[in-house]
């Protein structure tokens, strides 16, 4: 099609995308269909279609056969699912090896973003693999317009449910059993003491079941502590 400028030169000028284009490695056997990249006596990567492992599309280096588990880079199988660093993958993207494993994403001039969309929930479910049971995985999803953290069983059953949620509609955020907190908390506002409510009428309240107590302000500066929304329990005036 041209002058070369190497060993092999494929160059073609038209408008054709089909498979008539390009080069194509076939092998009409039980091998595998393999193009073999090779710096002499240092380092071998080989790409092609396995054959023998249900014809997944795979990447390898430093081995002399496309089924060494052990020099896979990419495997990509017949569902479209992509496996880094083994040859197995059992979802859209598949991360596994031996030593600690890392995803980064790096901006030199502006901001980095992992964005998660779904039609019904979003999540991220973190598991810690080293034993015990049904206290080791937390799901981070969006469901129903509520943002929450809840646990998941070894079996993939809902556990604890909520830990901890927002509703993304009004900001409330409810949580199932205690809060510890080691230095200050303020709610409604920013905190000037270790314990600092800030809010209309109720200020606060304490609630057990159907029942609650009341803080409110009922003038000036005074407050006023009330039962189930009846009237004052105790009034506190102050006179400054």
């Amino acid at each position: 099609g041209g002058s070369a400028s190497a060993k092999l030169h494929i160059k073609q000028d038209n408008s054709t995308t089909d498979t008539t284009n390009g080069l194509l490695i076939e092998n009409d056997g039980t091998g595998d269909a393999i193009a073999q990249f090779l710096l002499t006596g240092t380092k071998r990567v080989m790409m092609g279609i396995d054959n023998s492992d249900s014809d997944k599309f795979k990447i390898v280096q430093g081995v002399s056969d496309l089924g060494t588990a052990d020099g896979t880079v990419i495997a990509i199988d017949g569902s479209k699912n992509i496996a880094i660093g083994h040859a197995n993958p059992d979802t859209n993207l598949h991360i596994s090896g031996t030593g600690s494993k890392e995803i980064r994403m790096q901006s030199s001039d502006s901001a980095s973003r992992l964005r998660l969309e779904g039609a019904t929930q979003s999540d991220i479910i973190l598991k810690d693999t080293a034993g015990g049971s049904n206290t080791k995985t937390m799901q981070q999803v969006i469901l129903d317009d509520v943002f929450k953290f809840r646990t998941l069983t070894d079996a993939g059953a809902i556990g604890i449910d909520p830990v901890l949620q927002m509703d993304l509609d009004t900001g409330k955020i409810t949580t199932t059993g205690s809060v510890a907190v080691g230095g200050t908390l303020g709610v409604g506002g920013s905190q000037s003491t270790a314990f600092h409510v800030q809010n209309t009428n109720p200020i606060f309240r304490l609630q057990n079941g159907g029942n609650y107590f009341d803080y409110a302000h009922t003038s000036g500066s005074d407050l006023d502590i009330s039962y189930n929304g009846g009237s004052s329990l105790l009034h506190l005036q102050n006179d400054g």
